[in-house]
């Protein structure tokens, strides 16, 4: 059994990247993915891509910062996963946000920016504008009509890597991010998954979302996608209940909140510090940073790059 890769030029003039599978002499296509635009950066490339996704049922896209080659020439480049928020898509981190890009360029770390939900005209959305596209919380829907495609926890914590390391040549060596409704979903991933990660960061993230109600939009959510609190199901996505409950080895968790962030209320950030203290087993750094508020070209670039090198000397710890 051995595999290759070849690219093509596709419809429109895009690129297909083609994974092929040679089983005794025959050639099966096994996946194809569909380069929308690639721009280099730091030295490194920010390339776009799409892809059918069996988990979400619909074309996923995403977009993924490659390192310069000259920064990991004789190694597979490990791959930080940053998950975007409320209403964004894959190309918001991946425009505003050059600090990390910078880092990871000289880190040789890859960046990974999926979408935020699953879009398309098979793909139902909300009845909301913080509901549906944009607004999948990662997690995977229960209740109809978004449990065949808002699928975003089974996607991010699985298919995806497969998809980046099979077509893009990163390790299996991953860790993960966010910031606010990505923030959420890095510490549900990391926390769900002891030892699939090295290590979690978020900025600002949703964090206590089954106990803040309406007009709490990550309340709106839940509802939609997982039916009735009293239904049990929520605590598996709050950050808050997960850390309480978490039993695997120590870990350390890394969170920054905007002091000004006029969010902050429906947030819940500071409820972490009160989760940590009640399990040893986790240690949380909690900053608070005066005078920043939510933005992500603002508040979460300017620390982006401490974050990335948080996460390069855990992903490297090994080499």
């Amino acid at each position: 059994k051995d595999s290759s890769s070849d690219l093509i030029v596709g419809p429109h003039g895009r690129r297909l990247l083609l994974r092929r599978l040679h089983l005794r002499g025959v050639v099966v296509e096994a996946d194809k993915m569909e380069i929308v635009s690639s721009h280099k950066a730091f030295g490194g490339k920010v390339v776009r891509f799409e892809h059918r996704s069996d988990t979400c049922n619909c074309v996923m896209r995403c977009s993924v910062f490659v390192p310069p080659d000259d920064a990991r020439p004789s190694r597979k480049a490990p791959c930080l996963y940053c998950l975007g928020g409320l209403t964004a898509s894959d190309e918001n981190w991946a425009t505003k946000v050059g600090a990390a890009q910078e880092a990871a360029a000289e880190a040789g770390v890859m960046l990974a920016f999926p979408d935020t939900s699953p879009r398309g005209p098979e793909v139902p959305d909300g009845d909301h504008p913080l509901l549906g596209y944009g607004a999948s919380y990662y997690l995977d829907a229960t209740e109809a009509p978004f449990e065949r495609h808002y699928r975003m926890y089974s996607y991010v914590t699985a298919e995806l890597p497969a998809v980046i390391e099979r077509h893009f040549g990163a390790s299996d060596v991953k860790s993960i991010a966010g910031h606010s409704m990505g923030g959420h979903g890095a510490l549900v991933c990391y926390l769900r998954n002891p030892g699939a990660y090295r290590s979690c960061s978020a900025f600002a993230p949703v964090s206590n979302p089954s106990a803040i109600p309406l007009p709490a939009p990550a309340w709106r959510a839940f509802e939609a996608f997982l039916g009735t609190p009293e239904e049990d199901r929520w605590a598996a996505y709050d950050a808050c209940e997960l850390i309480k409950a978490y039993d695997g080895p120590p870990i350390d968790l890394l969170v920054d909140q905007g002091a000004a962030d006029p969010k902050l209320h429906v947030l819940g950030a500071r409820r972490l510090k009160d989760a940590a203290t009640r399990n040893d087993k986790v240690t949380l750094t909690y900053r608070e940073q005066p005078g920043y508020d939510h933005e992500l070209a603002h508040f979460v670039n300017t620390f982006a790059a401490e974050h990335v090198r948080y996460h390069a000397a855990r992903l490297l710890a090994d080499e």
